[in-house]
């Protein structure tokens, strides 16, 4: 007589398909994680999931470069510039100072253009 042996099933937990093995750990105030809770409560997941969601899809502004600090420091200086200019203009009319205007219009162009695209 031949005995067929049937495969026994493994109980418990199945295994996930996307294991995460590695861990990190943040610190926050009592206030910060009732926001999360209350956060992650209205978009139906838990905190940790709302966590890896914001960490993958949140776009971080870097801080602004010494180039662009020095491109800034540029434009607050000709608005300084501009508004002497207007003092000029109301004092003795737009004609004078019709070629300073527009050169410095074009200077701000440029340099805002600089520091919009990096080029």
């Amino acid at each position: 007589m031949e005995s067929v042996r049937l495969k026994k099933k493994k109980g418990g937990r199945p295994t996930k398909k996307l294991k995460r093995e590695l861990r990190i750990t943040a610190r926050f105030s009592k206030l910060e994680h009732y926001i999360l809770q209350q956060k992650s409560g209205r978009a139906g997941i838990n905190i940790s999931e709302f966590l890896r969601q914001a960490a993958i899809t949140a776009k971080v502004t870097a801080r602004v470069t010494e180039e662009e600090l020095h491109i800034i420091r540029q434009l607050i200086g000709m608005a300084n510039n501009l508004n002497q200019m207007a003092k000029v203009a109301n004092r003795e009319g737009m004609a004078s100072i019709r070629l300073l205007l527009e050169a410095c219009l074009q200077l701000i162009h440029d340099l805002l253009n600089k520091l919009q695209h990096g080029e």
